[in-house]
């Protein structure tokens, strides 16, 4: 209640971590006495916070900054720094660089799909790939929401913001070290099969059809990969619902043959 305690004992804070202190010789006054209150309750003695700082229409100063951004850049600007997607990109609602561009995407662009209906960043999301990259649109998901809301004449804050692709967190690498296939699950495809999937398992085979149950599982895979024994897997990521269930996700790795022959493929980005 007086700004600078927190939920543990003899822990203070003061500054922005404790709320916005507002701009000008007033915020930097107001920053002051909040340090000042802060070391003053660690000390043991009374402490005043001061009056907190006039409420601001964030969404509105955020848009005059992009609104400002946008009249001195030109649509070559980088929006979307993972995927490479320009604001022309973005506004053109253009497939990704990589891939053909016909004629007939140049008929299409922000407005035309927002004659379809309300504009959605995760349908924009999957039409241009801007807050598909490794950052997860954490660099870029609110920036991408503004140039929206101002080239379509949105209101503010109407237009939702993409989803985070998983793993949700970031996770360290030291995380996922110890998450590599052991030598016996390596070699042996009932401990992958007993150390892996509960007895009710859904197993999801996108080719062959999908697979209901441990056993259903074991018996399928054990002899389709002893054919194909040069194939392992690498776990790539997994989400833990409420209800206990859990959805990993991992891929078939097969390392060419000749480690200095060129491998050749056709490049597809996952989404």
């Amino acid at each position: 209640d007086d700004g600078v305690s927190t939920s543990l004992p003899n822990i203070f804070v003061a500054g922005d971590c404790a709320g916005l202190c507002g701009a000008g010789a007033e915020g930097v006054a107001r920053a002051i006495a909040g340090g000042v209150a802060a070391a003053r309750k660690a000390l043991g003695q009374a402490a005043t916070h001061p009056a907190a700082a006039p409420a601001r229409d964030t969404i509105g100063d955020q848009l005059a900054w992009m609104r400002a951004l946008m009249s001195i850049g030109s649509d070559d600007v980088i929006v979307c720094q993972c995927e490479e997607v320009t604001r022309g990109d973005l506004l053109g609602v253009q497939p990704p660089r990589y891939l053909d561009r016909p004629d007939r995407m140049a008929a299409r662009n922000i407005h035309s799909l927002n004659a379809d209906g309300p504009i959605n960043q995760d349908q924009i999301k999957r039409l241009t790939r801007a807050c598909m990259g490794v950052c997860q649109a954490r660099r870029c998901r609110e920036q991408v929401a503004l140039i929206l809301t101002i080239a379509t004449q949105s209101p503010a804050g109407s237009i939702p913001l993409a989803g985070f692709r998983a793993p949700v967190r970031p996770l360290p690498l030291r995380v996922l070290a110890d998450w590599d296939e052991s030598a016996a699950m390596g070699e042996d495809w009932d401990v992958w099969c007993d150390e892996c999937f509960t007895a009710d398992v859904t197993y999801i085979e996108h080719i062959l059809g999908n697979k209901q149950g441990r056993e259903t599982v074991r018996a399928w895979i054990k002899p389709t990969m002893v054919e194909y024994g040069t194939i392992y897997t690498a776990y790539e990521w997994h989400m833990a619902a409420p209800d206990g269930r859990v959805v990993v996700y991992m891929q078939n790795r097969r390392d060419h043959p000749d480690p200095k022959a060129a491998l050749r493929v056709r490049m597809s980005r996952g989404r």
